[in-house]
């Protein structure tokens, strides 16, 4: 999912973090099951910045 306008949503928001594309998409995949609407980011710079403009996030899932 790309980086729309968050309000527009009315599921609860999760951002997935993880620098692996495969693992990246299919724990999108799994989470979105789960009816989160659900962003990606691949770095946690950029996971950062979408949490200071989406403080409304329900659910961070992020790769250790």
């Amino acid at each position: 999912m790309d980086r729309r306008e968050s309000s527009q949503f009315r599921e609860p928001i999760a951002l997935v973090v993880d620098d692996e594309p495969l693992i990246l998409m299919d724990t999108a995949d799994m989470v979105t099951n789960e009816g989160f609407a659900v962003f990606e980011a691949t770095t946690a710079e950029d996971a950062y910045a979408f949490l200071t403009h989406h403080p409304s996030t329900e659910l961070l899932f992020t790769d250790v």
